[in-house]
């Protein structure tokens, strides 16, 4: 939030931006605070030429005030690029579940892996019918960087299925990128500790481990600490050791 005392500073910085994107991303910032300026944002989002930001800017406002959403709604489905159709129609079936099955149709329509699997995240998010779906798409990704990106998209949602995500993400060959994930999903309260542990066991790299570790102490129950504490001595090399042991402290 700002300062009262400095909105006004705020409010000229922000008509002072060249960019017509990012101006308007200022604009609505402060019509979240002061709505005597939606209307000046809304022109300003209005203006934008690329229909993908001038949509984004228009979802944005109808999050704020419904009246708009028909107009951003209609924004939408002209965008050309398909991508960027279904990614906006995804954020608006956000704001409104009606038009989850529009959004739905959008992102199958997309031919890019990659964009579908993440855009089939986005729904699983809305609604979970559909972690199962996006999972086994994110399998079907042959790029492992792309798909440790997915998993670890798909361990930040509420929905998550732990132990079918588990065994993905252990086919994870890069042990830097299948760390990342886990820490993801030791942050879970629906997290199965023993496997966690078991699969946190198997990275080689030290330093990785340790940081799985770290992540596991902070948010596992007590009565696993000692087995967590067990695993942390393990590791021979002094820096991640007093890393890992500091944080169970």
């Amino acid at each position: 939030n700002i300062d009262s005392t400095y909105f006004a500073e705020a409010l000229e910085t922000a008509r002072s931006i060249q960019d017509e994107s990012n101006r308007t991303k200022a604009l609505i910032e402060l019509a979240n605070i002061d709505s005597t300026y939606f209307a000046e944002a809304l022109e300003t989002a209005r203006s934008i030429q690329d229909e993908s930001n001038r949509t984004k800017a228009l979802i944005e406002l109808a999050n704020i005030d419904s009246t708009y959403f028909a107009e951003a709604l209609e924004t939408a489905r002209s965008i050309q690029n398909e991508s960027s159709r279904a990614e906006a129609l995804i954020k608006l079936a956000n704001i409104n579940s009606t038009y989850f099955a529009e959004a739905l149709e959008a992102a199958q329509s997309v031919q890019y892996k990659e964009h579908y699997v993440m855009l089939l995240i986005e729904l699983a998010n809305i609604d979970s019918v559909y972690f199962l779906e996006a999972l086994e798409a994110a399998r079907a990704i042959q790029n492992e960087y792309f798909y440790a990106s997915a998993l670890r998209e798909l361990a930040k949602l509420d929905s998550v299925n732990f132990s079918q995500l588990l065994d993905a993400v252990r086919s994870i060959q890069d042990e830097s990128r299948r760390a990342k994930v886990l820490i993801e999903l030791a942050q879970k309260a629906s997290a199965d500790c023993s496997l966690l542990l078991d699969a946190t066991r198997s990275i080689q790299n030290e330093s990785s481990r340790a940081e799985v570790l770290i992540e596991l102490a902070n948010f596992t129950p007590n009565i696993f600490l000692p087995e967590i504490y067990q695993v942390i001595i393990e590791i021979t090399h002094n820096a991640d050791r007093a890393k890992a042991l500091s944080s169970y402290i």
